[in-house]
């Protein structure tokens, strides 16, 4: 988490200069005049609104270079996320204080406003018109995207319609940016170096955004595979896919995978050992009514396509002590752990792997950390409860190198990294929870 909000911090920052370089002369010498305010709040909020929108471009594109500045695409989806309510709180408020100031004057309830400039210097030519056909294209747009950021944040909207008006966004990117552009061209910033910063980061936005029009996103990470085996275990299904080109991944790490006709893809573990980078195995559980209806129909032969590997879960950390916790379903990252270790004869720093769940672990699992050497604890949820913090840190001395690694239900995850926080215990974790 201290990755993406310093990338946030970051961006603000980059907001804030870019506002204050042609505009701090001006801002200082307003001496307290409520409309140069006003004028000098809608400029940093938009500046603000659109720096932020086109952050939420750029990591929607999936990058392995964002995936570890982020450390690991979910965080990056986290921090999309974040953009996009920044996005649009900025830029409500950019809009409310546009027209509220102007509608209490027109009402007699303020002080109109005197006609004076409130940008840096003389702005040059240019096409009035062009400018305010900008002006109304992003006024529709701000309409459109807080429809589509309520829609996009309410868990309530099925994911499939979630991910179809999804795609919507980056229209409506376009479309700030070219009022950004507009609005820069009236302006004595056109000539100076906050235009120059625009520019760039306006043709990097913009190509971000025609990259997920088009449906690019991830296309060179892409690998067809085949099923060639689904057994089901109740609600869970257990995959392995022969993919025709080798995917190079670690143990830990997710893919997307979309199966036959479906046009969705989901993010799942890998829980096959890396040793074999052509045959993938993926352990579901039916969480939803695309993964219900994966778990009832998949069967062999069926194609795939796989898109990754993502994520920076590392089990390559040194610590003298590693203590997994998995949760259900979240067994499968660990899984492809144990199985590489017990292929290179087991691990050689002591690791303890607390499995909770609501039965039984499988022989699989049991046979698989005898031979990888690790120590196995269950915990049955369903007559003890979750695991607690403090039954973990119980078995840790103050002055012992040991990280925790969890994968589960986010709510036991949230718990665990604030307790191991306060007791400065390394935590990893991934966070699958998209919206």
């Amino acid at each position: 988490m201290r990755k993406i909000t310093c990338l946030g911090i970051a961006t603000f920052l980059i907001a804030s200069l870019i506002y204050l370089i042609p505009q701090l002369n001006i801002l200082l010498t307003t001496h307290g005049d409520g409309w140069l305010l006003r004028k000098e709040f809608i400029l940093f909020s938009g500046v603000v609104a659109w720096l932020f929108m086109t952050l939420a471009m750029v990591l929607s594109l999936r990058l392995p270079a964002l995936d570890s500045m982020t450390g690991g695409l979910d965080k990056g989806f986290i921090l999309h996320k974040w953009a996009g309510i920044v996005t649009l709180t900025t830029g409500v408020l950019h809009w409310m204080m546009k027209i509220i100031p102007k509608w209490l004057a027109q009402q007699g309830w303020i002080t109109p406003q005197q006609k004076t400039r409130h940008m840096a210097g003389t702005a040059p030519e240019w096409p009035i018109e062009l400018a305010s056909v900008g002006q109304t294209i992003a006024e529709w747009a701000i309409y459109i995207l807080i429809v589509l950021c309520v829609i996009a944040l309410s868990k309530k909207i099925p994911y499939h319609l979630f991910r179809y008006i999804h795609k919507i966004f980056p229209l409506i990117y376009l479309s700030m940016t070219f009022h950004t552009l507009t609005i820069l061209a009236k302006t004595s910033w056109w000539s100076g170096p906050s235009s120059l910063i625009i520019l760039i980061l306006a043709a990097i936005g913009t190509v971000s955004a025609f990259i997920s029009l088009f449906q690019l996103i991830g296309k060179n990470r892409k690998i067809p595979a085949t099923v060639i085996r689904a057994e089901r275990h109740g609600d869970i299904i257990d995959i392995t896919l022969q993919s025709e080109k080798p995917l190079h991944y670690r143990s830990g790490q997710f893919a997307f995978v979309r199966f036959g006709d479906n046009p969705e893809q989901h993010p799942y573990t890998i829980a096959s050992s890396p040793a074999n980078p052509l045959t993938l195995r993926f352990v579901i559980k039916a969480l939803g009514d695309d993964t219900r209806h994966l778990v009832e129909t998949l069967a062999p032969g069926v194609k795939a396509e796989v898109e990754g590997p993502y994520g920076c879960f590392d089990f390559e950390c040194r610590f003298e002590r590693q203590v997994w916790v998995a949760g259900g379903i979240g067994i499968t990252p660990f899984l492809s752990r144990l199985t590489a270790l017990a292929q290179q004869g087991g691990t050689e720093t002591p690791t303890e792997l607390w499995y909770c769940g609501r039965q039984e672990p499988s022989r699989e699992l049991t046979e698989l950390c005898s031979k990888a050497k690790v120590q196995l604890h269950t915990v049955d949820t369903r007559n003890h409860g979750r695991l607690s913090s403090e039954t973990l840190l119980q078995t840790m001395s103050p002055d012992e190198k040991v990280g925790v690694w969890f994968c589960g239900p986010v709510s036991f995850g949230r718990i665990l990294q604030h307790d191991m926080k306060k007791r400065a215990v390394p935590f990893q974790y991934d966070n699958f929870s998209l919206r």
